[in-house]
């Protein structure tokens, strides 16, 4: 009996045995099949892709080209709109005759100033920002930019005196490129961005003027089809800080207008009365509070001053670099042109 047990014991543990390790057989056998599944799928996409053309194909190929080309269209597109902003280089200028030249162009300018009635401050110094070059010749290497330099120097000169300037104070201008080097000597090489879309080239003028040829000259500047300049600083000081006091005119007996709602005109007494430690903009005010009256709008000189005004200003003046030279890389510039990459 006791071996019959044994039988029955063993048997069960043996079945037991046998159906756990059926069952691992059986999930090793399926996760066999799902890594035999994957290798062949990708085997077969491996075949596939080294049986294929690869990628960018003819088409795509096709597609970037016309977009590039495009692309580089409309970059030339824009550079040349941008070029009518800007004078073509003379590279036929020989160093010699550059100092004749900008003779010529200062004794020029100062009849003109003499005609118009601009003074210029010590006007037997004036030399246009240009002074190393009263009797030495520049670097041939510094030319063509240094005359286009000076035609826009020149042409700024004169739209000064067209707006109504009435004083050129000074003139000055930062040094090209080409002028600059290690020591300060001419005609060495100077270290140019050649990286650069523009090229700026700053002139400072400081002078006296009023307000209407002030707006007229600002105007110009900025608004310019001849000359692309950018009017970079700009300080404005006023001859007279507080206005015009109550009752007078610019020339001491004209007296603002006062005028109510039905036309009457504010009596002188009333005028009188107004407190004299307020400004302009205040004295309307106060006129405003005690009865009404408004000042009249062909008196608006009164406020907005006819005073001689200082002004100091900063303005580069901007060259383009050359398109094609710029889409293709190429860097061999003409002499004297602005550098380009």
């Amino acid at each position: 009996m006791k071996g019959n047990q044994f039988y029955i014991v063993f048997g069960i543990v043996s079945a037991v045995l046998l159906g756990a390790a059926g069952f691992y057989c059986y999930q090793g056998y399926n996760s066999y099949n799902e890594a035999g599944g994957e290798f062949n799928t990708r085997r077969t996409a491996l075949k596939r892709l080294k049986r294929s053309k690869p990628y960018p194909n003819e088409e795509n190929l096709g597609e970037i080209a016309k977009q590039v080309k495009d692309y580089d269209g409309k970059i030339q597109q824009l550079f040349n709109n941008l070029d009518r902003f800007q004078q073509p280089l003379n590279s036929n200028i020989d160093d010699r005759q550059f100092p004749q030249i900008l003779k010529a162009k200062i004794e020029a300018f100062k009849v003109l100033a003499k005609k118009k009635g601009l003074k210029i401050t010590e006007e037997k110094e004036f030399y246009m920002a240009m002074d190393a070059y009263r009797t030495t010749p520049p670097d041939i290497k510094a030319v063509p930019l240094l005359d286009y330099q000076l035609g826009a120097i020149e042409y700024l000169l004169n739209v000064l005196v067209e707006a109504g300037v009435s004083e050129l104070i000074n003139l000055d201008r930062e040094l090209l490129p080409e002028e600059r080097a290690e020591g300060g000597k001419p005609g060495e090489d100077a270290a140019i961005d050649s990286s650069a879309v523009t090229a700026k080239y700053p002139v400072s003028l400081t002078f006296e003027t009023k307000h209407p040829a002030f707006v007229k000259l600002v105007n110009q500047i900025t608004n310019d089809d001849k000359y692309f300049f950018i009017l970079r600083a700009l300080r404005v000081d006023n001859s007279s800080k507080d206005g015009l006091v109550k009752g007078e005119g610019e020339d001491g007996g004209n007296a603002p207008r006062y005028v109510n709602a039905a036309g009457v005109e504010a009596p002188q007494d009333l005028i009188n009365k107004i407190p004299p430690d307020l400004d302009v903009p205040g004295q309307v005010d106060w006129m405003r509070e005690n009865g009404g009256f408004e000042l009249q709008s062909s008196d608006a000189r009164i406020l907005l001053g006819s005073e001689k005004l200082r002004v100091f200003m900063v303005i580069d003046l901007v060259r383009f670099a050359d398109a094609s030279a710029k889409a293709s890389g190429k860097e061999n510039m003409k002499k004297g042109q602005m550098p380009k990459n």
